[in-house]
């Protein structure tokens, strides 16, 4: 019986052990990431470096310029760093749904521009206070840390500031504040990584315009990840754009061993960048915004008075490609007719939900067909489709996801 004790005594203690191992592995693998910031970030490629900065703030020709970049350059001979900013824009990653990301009517009226990026990630808010970086270089060349310990290192030494790579790969500053996220594209051959820098954004209206995802819109888009969010020129008023710009290309090309030198870029130069005009055209379109969106549901539930009954309707639109594809209801009390169901269809199946559209067909529905504008199950009907365009509620200003 004595041994027995024993036994079972020394499984609790390695138990107790182990886990006090594995806490402080992780501690020192945090740890350890902190302090490479100041480790080497060299060009172990051994490839000559160039460093671009776009001329333009429009977010449809700076992507148009990263995936022109993209497909027609041999990083098999050199590397690329594209330096760029955005007037004011909500960005989507490739596998998101921008109703349930941000607030796309509020939006539209700010003359904000939505875009939808090729590679995957969150939500981001881009303006003029916001440096994105994009590192391009074969497949096989790809390392995020070393890009992202980078401009963390080439921050830290200008201006002494405490910036540090966390486990989902974020810059934080102070151990706390997220300041850039990341996100990337890998192809057969070639790949970019690119994230943001946020170093005087306009955080008030990263509050009017993103949002933690709604609960009635349900579908397999990816969701984006909230964080405490901060401007590098809280801590240091001096960083701007200019500099930050000049800190990082000098801290790329001082690991080539090769002098500093910027090349600006135009990305609306077809002669130069044949094509790309067809490709911020097709990053520009509805299709691409809103149409690639993943397929997804509203359900909505509402009591309303049908007949002169109280009546509970669990209403369920079905999208595809960003139009409407079905509509299903459900309700214990009373029994909705298919014909009902028809007649919805006839009217809204196809429409795009872009609120020019919608509106045509409720017009339509109300008035051509055999439902009058007053009927209580129209207005639900009516009442959903427009609070999924204008219904947002805002996350606080320092919960937002930066890529």
């Amino acid at each position: 019986m004595a041994l027995l004790v024993i036994h079972v005594r020394m499984i609790v203690l390695l138990k107790r052990s182990h886990r006090k191992f594995g806490y402080h592995l992780r501690q020192l693998c945090n740890h350890r990431r902190d302090l490479s910031i100041v480790a080497d970030t060299t060009n172990i490629t051994g490839l000559p470096r160039c460093v671009y900065l776009s001329k333009s703030n429009n977010i449809f020709e700076n992507l148009a310029l990263e995936d022109w970049i993209y497909e027609n350059t041999d990083f098999e001979k050199q590397n690329v760093l594209l330096l760029w900013r955005n007037e004011p824009t909500v960005v989507v990653g490739r596998h998101q749904n921008p109703w349930k990301e941000c607030n796309v009517f509020k939006l539209q009226n700010l003359s904000v521009h939505l875009a939808r990026r090729k590679s995957g990630g969150g939500t981001v808010y881009h303006d003029l206070g916001n440096l994105n970086c994009t590192f391009f270089t074969t497949k096989t060349q790809y390392n995020r840390d070393r890009n992202l310990l980078l401009v963390a290192k080439a921050v830290n030494q200008r201006w002494g500031l405490d910036l540090a790579i966390n486990e989902r790969d974020d810059i934080v500053m102070n151990g706390k504040y997220k300041v850039s996220g990341t996100a990337a594209k890998l192809g057969r051959k070639s790949a970019y990584h690119h994230f943001t820098l946020l170093y005087n954004t306009n955080l008030d209206r990263v509050h009017q315009l993103l949002h933690i995802h709604k609960a009635d819109i349900n579908s397999t888009a990816t969701d984006s990840v909230k964080s405490s969010v901060q401007n590098l020129c809280c801590v240091e008023p001096s960083i701007d754009f200019e500099s930050l710009t000049e800190a990082v290309a000098r801290e790329y090309l001082h690991n080539a061993q090769q002098q500093e030198n910027i090349t600006e870029l135009d990305p609306t130069d077809e002669s130069r960048f044949p094509g790309i005009e067809k490709i911020r055209e097709s990053l520009e379109n509805w299709q691409w915004v809103y149409g690639k969106t993943p397929a997804f549901h509203i359900q909505r539930t509402r009591w309303i008075e049908i007949n002169e009954k109280p009546c509970q309707i669990t209403l369920n639109i079905h999208f595809s490609k960003g139009s409407i594809s079905d509509v299903k209801f459900e309700s214990p009390e009373i029994q909705i007719s298919q014909e009902f169901k028809d007649i919805f269809l006839k009217y809204f199946k196809g429409v795009r939900m872009r609120r020019e559209d919608l509106e045509v067909a409720i017009d339509n529905f109300q008035t051509s067909g055999p439902f009058h504008r007053s009927s209580s199950l129209s207005q639900f009907i009516v009442s959903v489709l427009l609070d999924t365009l204008t219904d947002r509620t805002a996350v606080d200003v320092d919960e937002v996801e930066v890529l």
